[in-house]
């Protein structure tokens, strides 16, 4: 984010933007937009060679966005669409706390 033009750490370093991942798709992704990487994700399905974790079915990836309150708007984030991008994840991440507490 830091090359994108977000230098602010409270613009970076919020939970909406944070995803747990492991450190080698980490490496993987590095700097590149979530629209660049996902579209590597997208050849992976499409049965290309993987080089970003082990999603290889679009039925795993879907349920993967949705347990991690990813909109499917990921796969056309960049810069310009990053702070919309993080409304609508706090959006859906509310949604999942509101809904697991209701079930208590």
């Amino acid at each position: 984010m830091q090359t994108s033009g977000y230098n602010n750490r409270r613009q970076y370093n919020q939970i909406a933007n944070y995803a747990y991942t492991e450190q080698v798709v980490n490496l993987a992704v590095k700097a590149q937009s979530p629209k660049e990487y996902m579209e590597k994700v997208k050849s992976q399905i499409k049965g290309e060679q993987i080089k970003i974790g082990e999603i290889d079915k679009w039925e795993d990836l879907q349920q993967n966005l949705k347990m991690n309150c990813i909109p499917q708007s990921i796969f056309e984030v960049a810069a310009d669409n990053y702070q919309k991008f993080l409304d609508v994840r706090r959006t859906l991440m509310a949604k999942k706390i509101r809904n697991y507490y209701s079930r208590l």
